[in-house]
């Protein structure tokens, strides 16, 4: 409820059955991966699939993370529960991926080696102090005070920023590699049919 949509929600099941309202809750904990006009809202079932295709090819794959085609196909349906199950899915690995990310600035921050921002990373925001990874500053255990909790915080945050632009940016490199690769050799092709012609 506390992340911001494009619209407002009245029927989860309708409203998130094109897909756009989930671009915008990925776009919320991973900004750098999202283009919300990729997305357009729709009524038909073949924009909506669309949609939803878009961001598995394109969002999804880079956080190892997957909805089923039939997933897609109950969503874009209005399947009852079939996005509910889909939110819940991404939920868990947000929490999943936050936790690690959590633990590895609390092992930094006791052995007093933090890293660098560019060095790891995670999610976007600030960690959720309900998540795994949160659980051994409310341990009792001693070893780390409030101010040492909220420095781990801060510095997981950072590092959840950085590290996820680093990945992003790589996996955005490497597509336009490919891009350019494909476009070097269709240049090629029609120099060749150029050349063909000239000689006629």
């Amino acid at each position: 409820d506390d992340i911001p949509l494009s619209r407002p929600k009245r029927n989860i099941t309708r409203d998130f059955s094109d897909g756009v309202l989930m671009a915008g809750v990925v776009k919320h904990f991973f900004p750098k991966i999202v283009e919300l006009h990729n997305y357009s809202p729709a009524n038909g079932v073949t924009q909506k699939k669309y949609n939803w295709e878009t961001l598995n090819q394109k969002v999804f794959k880079r956080i190892n993370f997957v909805v089923s085609p039939q997933d897609i196909e109950d969503a874009v349906n209005c399947v009852p529960g079939a996005v509910e199950r889909i939110l819940k899915n991404f939920e868990s690995k947000v929490a999943k991926y936050r936790a690690k990310r959590l633990a590895e600035a609390r092992r930094d921050v006791l052995s007093g080696n933090p890293r660098s921002p560019g060095q790891a990373g995670s999610a976007s925001g600030a960690p959720d102090a309900s998540s795994p990874g949160a659980a051994f500053f409310e341990s009792g255990d001693g070893r780390a005070d409030s101010g040492a909790r909220d420095g781990a915080y801060a510095l997981a945050s950072s590092l959840d920023q950085a590290a996820l632009q680093k990945e992003v940016d790589s996996e955005i490199l490497m597509e336009k590699e490919a891009t350019i690769r494909e476009l070097r050799e269709t240049v090629d092709i029609l120099e060749g049919k150029i050349k063909k012609l000239e000689q006629l």
